[in-house]
């Protein structure tokens, strides 16, 4: 095939390609991307935070007053306090306990226990992650819950609220405590409880004797699965386009062929006419 008949048959290669075709193949390909860079994005993300923690693994507790007084001088304001080792003294709220509804522990579902607790050394007010409970099948059963009265010294890590799917609104008509809820709102149980409550809550250390089951892991998933997703996904992007490309020319390649016959016997259906 010369220089100039290559480059034709490449121009009539492209120029054979269907808008729907571009628009499926191009559409597909930027998704498989965007999953790509998400899921790289991710790994980055808990990679900083793996960092972190190993960063503030050795550190002393620090009271919550101190931790408060920090926050007040830095212009990040609470950005930064995930993970912070703090201790707290004081007594709990009673009775105002608050069950995350939906959390999965050993294959069972339950429960995890917030409770309000009252910080002496800052006079203000947070929620305090005390463990899991096993739920039921059955929606009407809630876990009798007990918490310690007196005052406690107590010490873990801050964590603040995120905000996750929603399954249903959360609306809160009556206060019949324990509540059960669908996401951790400190901003919406301050109003219902007509105080203000910070805008993290504490998990307890492991060695706290109190509370119940404490199985919280700060990563779930750690970032080499989130680098191995990113691969996954950018060599699938890499795939599709190329199955496109390659069914795209075997069916131009086809199509000639077919046209090439057509002409042929029409240019022999000539001949014999002549004859």
């Amino acid at each position: 095939m010369t220089r100039v008949n290559k480059n034709t048959h490449i121009i009539q290669y492209l120029a054979s390609f269907k808008l729907a075709w571009i628009v499926i193949t191009l559409a597909v390909f930027c998704a498989l991307i965007k999953l790509s860079f998400w899921q790289y994005e991710r790994g980055v993300e808990k990679q900083l935070r793996v960092d972190r923690i190993a960063e503030l693994g050795n550190q002393q507790a620090i009271p919550l007053a101190t931790l408060l007084k920090q926050v007040g001088d830095s212009d990040n304001g609470f950005v930064d306090v995930n993970d912070i080792a703090v201790s707290v003294i004081g007594e709990f709220v009673q009775p105002m306990v608050f069950l995350l509804d939906n959390q999965v522990d050993s294959g069972k579902t339950g429960y995890k226990v917030f409770a309000v607790f009252n910080d002496q050394s800052s006079g203000r007010q947070l929620l305090v992650n005390l463990g899991w409970v096993v739920g039921s099948l059955d929606r009407s059963y809630i876990p009798e819950i007990s918490i310690p009265k007196g005052q406690l010294e107590l010490s873990g890590r801050v964590r603040l609220d995120s905000q996750g799917i929603v399954l249903q609104q959360q609306v809160f008509d009556e206060l019949n405590w324990p509540i059960r809820v669908q996401q951790i709102d400190s901003e919406k149980f301050s109003q219902l409880i007509n105080t203000p409550l910070l805008p993290f809550s504490l998990i307890l250390d492991k060695k706290e004797s109190i509370g119940y089951k404490k199985s919280w892991q700060p990563i779930v998933m750690p970032p080499e699965k989130h680098f191995g997703y990113a691969t996954q996904w950018g060599l699938l992007a890499l795939a599709w386009l190329s199955l496109m490309l390659v069914a795209s020319y075997t069916s131009f390649k086809r199509q000639n062929n077919n046209n090439f016959q057509d002409a042929n016997s029409q240019h022999n259906t000539d001949n014999k006419g002549m004859l």
